[in-house]
């Protein structure tokens, strides 16, 4: 299905055309090589905006794959450390301030319980170079879950890097997202004026070269028009079903969505104001995801045309554990 600036696209491409007719003729601020500029740049600045939703989608599975590291080092290294420690060892002090921080929780939670480890497993690996013989530092396996790649060995060391990378891959999202956003809005503002363009040239055009000229006729006969377009209908979100790897299963009603151009997914997360999040939608079921732990993710779908019409479903929102 064409999204609605390829609809717009494709009236501006017809009437770049139409107008090469008359190469001279000018719209009030307007000519035919800024249309033309203007219809070009449709497609790199969409273009733009895969790229940038692409980068964004990086960034969020980045953050995902360090937090579920974080978690997993988070609940394993302080078990293994008691189990290695003396009754009287004062280090079971640090792991108590350690499981006073929940494991699995928002993501400044499990940072928090991270830098604790982390200063754990430091002390507890100079304790161990400290014994006669001195012993290795204390090495854990992780892997991934359901993922192919192999297990890895996680030293000290890379906890450091993780605690130190999990903000940074915080601001990259933040980062991404505000850039999806501007260029979206630089698509929709752009495709706003090439269709306000498209129509005016259209009037004018038609009061200039009325039917049975040459340039009348090439413009009724080539360029699509919008009469007749319906309002678009509403798709409901029959339910959402959080999984296991938090991801969210979506359903969708059997019948809504006529007469639009666009369909997109639209959510939110509970710390969110809008619904700064989307997808095109794929019926009659998508999964989308993985979300943040113990978060609550809104939904809703927007359907829209050029009639014009826009309209949205009812919210949904599902538990993210």
């Amino acid at each position: 299905m064409q999204e609605y600036w390829e609809i717009t696209q494709a009236r501006a491409l017809a009437t770049v055309s139409v107008w090469n007719l008359q190469p001279t003729f000018t719209l009030q601020g307007l000519t035919l090589s800024q249309h033309t500029a203007n219809t070009a740049a449709l497609a790199s600045t969409a273009t733009t905006r895969a790229q940038k939703e692409g980068d964004l989608s990086d960034a969020r599975q980045s953050l995902y794959d360090a937090f579920e590291k974080m978690t997993d080092m988070n609940t394993r290294v302080p078990g293994a450390i008691e189990g290695m420690l003396s009754p009287d060892d004062d280090l079971h002090g640090q792991i108590d301030l350690v499981y006073a921080e929940d494991s699995a929780g928002s993501q400044a939670a499990v940072l928090r319980r991270g830098r604790l480890v982390q200063g754990l497993w430091t002390d507890f690996n100079a304790r161990r170079a400290a014994q006669t013989p001195a012993l290795p530092p204390l090495v854990v396996s992780y892997k991934k879950k359901n993922s192919d790649v192999p297990a890895v060995d996680v030293t000290v060391a890379d906890m450091v890097a993780m605690v130190t990378a999990g903000p940074v891959a915080q601001t990259a999202v933040a980062d991404g997202q505000r850039e999806v956003n501007k260029i979206k809005t630089a698509l929709r503002a752009l495709e706003s004026k090439v269709d306000r363009d498209n129509k005016r040239w259209y009037q004018a055009w038609m009061k200039l070269f009325p039917q049975g000229t040459p340039e009348g006729d090439a413009a009724f006969s080539q360029v699509p028009t919008e009469s007749g377009v319906s309002a678009p209908v509403a798709l409901e979100i029959d339910s959402a079903t959080a999984n296991s790897d938090r991801t969210v299963l979506l359903t969708y009603a059997t019948s809504g969505g006529d007469h639009a151009t666009t369909l997109e997914l639209q959510w939110k997360l509970e710390s969110e104001g809008d619904f700064g999040h989307s997808t095109p939608i794929t019926r009659p079921t998508q999964t989308v995801g993985p979300f943040p732990a113990n978060a609550t993710v809104t939904f809703r779908t927007r359907v829209a045309n050029s009639s014009p019409g826009v309209v949205l479903s009812a919210p949904k929102a599902v538990a993210v554990v």
